[in-house]
């Protein structure tokens, strides 16, 4: 949702046109659009790496449609140990830290659901 070379927007936007045409359910047979907070066009500003051929080849020779995702990033040195996690939300979802009162770590995956914008 950062991405400076293209508006983010227009991404949703086609998905919109794309389901307002075929209907929710059929869209869902073939396409998915997520949504990744503070994530740029290349990569930086929010964790980002997550498997998308492994998620592909599930779909496409295995028949297991991706859900909600999870991205990582990791330590730039050995170990390499992750250092940040997000959940990455099939949209119309976005991620939304449930954690209240200091408890629940923010570099956390766990620490956010996916929810409606109108849940905000």
């Amino acid at each position: 949702m950062a991405d400076y070379a293209q508006s983010p927007y227009a991404g949703i936007e086609y998905w919109k046109s794309v389901v307002e045409r075929m209907g929710r359910g059929p869209t869902d047979d073939f396409m998915r659009l997520y949504v990744t907070p503070g994530a740029d066009h290349v990569g930086t500003g929010a964790p980002t790496m997550v498997d998308m051929l492994g998620v592909l080849i599930a779909w496409v020779e295995h028949g297991r449609a991706p859900g909600d995702l999870v991205q990582v990033s990791l330590q730039d040195a050995p170990p390499h140990g992750e250092t940040m996690s997000r959940p990455m939300c099939r949209y119309p979802t976005y991620p939304r830290y449930v954690g209240t009162g200091g408890v629940g770590d923010a570099k956390t995956a766990a620490s956010f659901e996916c929810a409606s914008s109108s849940g905000r």
